[in-house]
């Protein structure tokens, strides 16, 4: 149960999230110390702005990630509900995204 990324299924997703927790761990940190040691070195608050911008690296990351799963390429799972669900209307969104239809 514990290696489920692991699975031949699951290694694309596994993959998508060792780069994202490597960005997360690495990029904030070399935007911090290149902004204090390089760019904000002259600036009497440099610490601050050297903050601000780890932060802003942070965010970037998430955002990032959030992005590229939401764009991912859903044509497998989107046939393999259709033939669960015996549906072919369309693609399922929102709240009924994983509910049977009663019309």
């Amino acid at each position: 149960m514990c290696f489920r990324l692991q699975l031949e299924q699951n290694k694309q997703v596994a993959n998508k999230l060792y780069k994202a927790t490597f960005a997360m761990f690495t990029l904030p940190l070399l935007c911090f110390f290149l902004c204090q040691m390089v760019i904000f070195k002259n600036d009497e608050s440099y610490i601050m702005w050297s903050g601000f911008a780890a932060v802003g690296m942070v965010n970037l990351v998430i955002f990032a990630y959030v992005w590229s799963a939401f764009h991912e390429d859903e044509s497998d799972f989107e046939d393999d509900n259709r033939r669960k669900f015996n549906d072919e209307d369309g693609p399922r969104v929102g709240a009924f995204k994983h509910k049977q239809r009663t019309d």
